[in-house]
């Protein structure tokens, strides 16, 4: 096959992936999406397979998230080309070489054939998918989110996490991309066809499966506790200024008074950033906020910065305030976001911020889950929501709920929020919690332990809203393993890779 055709055969594949990933595309796409690449990758040798392989990771990674080089600019206060420099390199490194690295073992001459091949296929890309997210950073476009709303299918994540959905999506893909080859090269596909046929009832018994779980989640009920989520659309995007300070909470306390006029919920949540004031040094502001929380009786759960004694350094927290307005628990930010709230010192004289002479945030430390009237709540701030270990080490800490707050007004486009809210629903599913997300502009929404949305907020539009959550103290089957499921796919990979390698003939029917 020329390198052209291979080349128009990554794109096409590239398409077909951003197109399974909402707002524009579907679920169906992906069982088949990455079958183009399966196709282009044999027989190439090494160089042109990590450049291939390269050139389709930024390619894929563009076609889910095309808005991030504007909304870098802007981040920046900079030009269109500095925002697609910056996406280009920081794909490069935190997108591409996980992909590269699958691609050099799916072009492997010597890797095993046969009818299980789809499988551990799907074993591979599930490492890669791991590593990407885990270690390189940049958790976006793991193939398992593609099925968030799919609920019956996405059930399985409460036992294999975002990849056990991955794993079932590429060995489809692989499957076909046999069943192709076979026919491109005139021989008749009867053992791909068997695979493709396993692959299909294994996805229908686990879609059986999940509908009966789905039922038996949704059953559960008692001791709900109404809160309500404050979406002020108030954003002040990446920077934050000294003449910034005390900005909004007006807007914030009239939402807030009005969701508590006929109905008070228990706890009112407030997004990351939206205290934009140290709240635990300033009182008149405190009293503020108990004149709409103190009749009520209403705690408040918000975001805002707060600072680190013995230096001029800030953290990224999030606060819960009792009925009397003082702060009675906070949790600090621990896993930053790169290029964003701290970065090399050679970028920070583009990021045009300086709060309180800060101009970038300091990871917090451990802290217990915030104890509030609905039971003890486990903060996940922004990106930290997207990265499941994280989230199963926060679980493990005490965890009766989850509570993700977040700024994304600055990106200015609602795919972002679209994408973020099938993430951390995920996160709801992977261990069985309600999950409140508080958002500045968009993606607001109080998520069902199933995944369902009870509740989800136009982007960019003011609004409050309401619903019921209860405690669960349960520990999931993958929150008490963690990600045992990639551990099993890289044994797997690993033995028949070695086996391959030191001569044995690999696995055919």
């Amino acid at each position: 096959m020329p390198f052209s055709a291979r080349f128009a055969l990554m794109l096409v594949s590239a398409g077909l992936y951003g197109l399974s990933f909402p707002p524009y595309g579907s679920a169906a796409v992906a069982w088949f999406a990455l079958v183009p690449l399966l196709l282009a990758l044999p027989g190439l040798g090494v160089s042109a397979a990590l450049f291939l392989s390269w050139l389709s990771g930024l390619v894929m990674a563009y076609a889910i998230t095309d808005f991030l080089p504007d909304a870098v600019a802007n981040y920046y206060a900079q030009g269109p080309v500095f925002g697609m420099v910056l996406f280009v390199a920081s794909v490069s490194v935190m997108c591409c070489l996980s992909h590269m690295l699958f691609a050099v073992w799916y072009r492997w001459p010597r890797r095993s054939t046969g009818p299980w091949s789809p499988f551990v296929v799907g074993a591979a890309w599930v490492v890669a998918e791991f590593i990407r997210g885990d270690l390189e950073g940049n958790p976006w476009g793991t193939m398992g989110y593609t099925q968030a709303r799919v609920l019956p299918l996405v059930q399985l994540a409460e036992w294999t996490g975002v990849y056990g959905v991955s794993f079932l999506i590429v060995v489809s893909n692989a499957a076909l991309a046999e069943v192709v080859s076979a026919v491109a090269r005139r021989s008749r596909p009867t053992r791909e066809l068997r695979t493709v046929a396993a692959v299909a009832v294994l996805g229908m018994a686990i879609f059986g499966w999940g509908w009966v779980r789905l039922g038996q989640v949704e059953a559960e009920r008692g001791g709900d506790v109404p809160i309500a989520v404050v979406q002020g659309n108030l954003d002040l995007g990446a920077r934050w200024h000294s003449d910034l300070y005390g900005r909004n909470l007006k807007e914030y306390l009239l939402q807030t008074r009005a969701a508590a006029e006929d109905d008070p919920p228990a706890i009112v949540f407030w997004p990351e950033n939206a205290m934009t004031f140290f709240v635990e040094d300033e009182p008149l502001y405190q009293a503020s906020i108990a004149q709409v929380l103190y009749e009520p009786g209403m705690q408040l759960v918000a975001g805002g910065p707060s600072k680190v004694s013995g230096g001029p350094r800030v953290r990224n927290s999030a606060f819960l305030l009792d009925p009397s307005g003082r702060v009675a628990a906070r949790y600090d930010k621990r896993v930053l976001l790169p290029f964003a709230e701290y970065y090399p010192a050679w970028l920070g004289i583009f990021l045009n911020r300086d709060f309180d002479g800060v101009r970038e945030f300091t990871p917090g430390t451990a802290r217990l889950p915030l104890p509030t009237v609905a039971g003890e709540a486990t903060v996940v701030t922004c990106n930290e929501a997207l990265f499941p270990r994280t989230v199963s080490e926060r679980v493990a800490e005490g965890s009766g709920f989850l509570v993700s707050l977040a700024n994304d007004g600055w990106l200015g486009v609602h795919k972002y929020s679209d994408r973020v809210l099938d993430m951390v629903a995920l996160r709801s599913i992977e261990h069985r919690r309600y999950m409140v997300r508080a958002s500045s502009s968009g993606g607001s929404a109080i998520i069902a332990p199933s995944g369902r949305i009870l509740a989800k907020a136009a982007p960019f539009e003011a609004e409050v809203l309401r619903s019921e959550i209860r405690s669960r103290d349960q520990a999931t089957p993958y929150g008490r393993a963690g990600d045992l499921f990639v551990a099993l796919c890289a044994l797997l990979l690993l033995a028949v890779s070695a086996r391959a390698a030191f001569g044995a003939r690999p696995i055919s029917a």
